[in-house]
This record gives C-alpha cells, structure tokens and sequence, in this order.
C-alpha cells in the first residue's frame, strides 16, 4: 500500500525527479539540493508529496532528470492511509511519528514528527495520518 490518500481532494504537479533514482508509486518525496525530487527518508525534514508514478532502473528515463507526478495537495482535510513498521494501537492516535523510508510509517520514533497519528488503519500495521511537518512544493 505504501501510502494512500483517504480524504481531500489531490493536486498535482509535475517537478523533475533526479537522475537514476527509483520511486516507488504512492510513496513520499522530498526535494533534494538540486530542486528535484527524491524518496523521502527518515531524516527528511520536509515532505513534498506522494509520487504517482513508479520508476525501476529498467524505466526508459531511469537516467534522466524527467518530470514525475506527485500528489502534493496536504490541506488541513487532507488525510492518508500509510503502512507501519509495527502494530498501530489506539494509544497512538493523536501522537507524532516519524518516516521509517519513503513507505513506512516509524511507530516507535517521535524525533521529526513527520505525521500526526488521527486513527487506525484498514489493517493492524497501517494508521490513518495527517502531516504534520513543513511542506514544501513548487507553488
């Protein structure tokens, strides 16, 4: 599943993904120095959106710096579905939690507070989140 959008309307754009760099569709992404982006990790400090499209090193623009499309629409009635490391509990709706990568939600670090925790997910290792830290887009 990675991460899904459960409420809110999507919003697209199209910025360059950086060159030989594999995405994994409906995964999170950042910027990187260069402007283009890159698989969020869990030292991330900001987010960008979700990519919604995958790339492989057998893509034909594997290589390439080519545009991608990312859903970056994160308005206040914007929520997700993303998978986690571990069983999410009821106890941890309303608390920060962190990326483990670009797919998974860090049940058990709190040092970033990428997501905020608003209810379980469809399965006992996914939650239903918000983000909670500084967005960055090309708007």
């Amino acid at each position: 599943m990675s991460i899904l959008r459960t409420a809110g309307a999507p919003k697209f754009d199209y910025p360059n993904k950086a060159a030989s760099t594999a995405y994994v569709v409906n995964s999170v992404v950042s910027y990187n120095a260069a402007g283009e982006v890159i698989p969020a990790t869990s030292a991330s400090t900001t987010i960008t959106g979700i990519v919604k499209r995958e790339v492989t090193a057998a893509a034909s623009d594997y290589a390439s710096e080519t545009p991608i499309a990312i859903d970056l629409n994160f308005s206040s009635d914007s929520e997700f579905e993303i998978d986690a490391n571990g069983t999410v509990t009821q106890a941890m709706v309303g608390t920060l939690k962190d990326l483990l990568d670009a797919e998974t939600l860090d049940i058990g670090a709190t040092t970033i507070g990428h997501f905020k925790v608003v209810g379980l997910g469809s399965t006992a290792t996914s939650a239903r989140v918000r983000p909670n830290i500084t967005i960055v887009n090309a708007e």
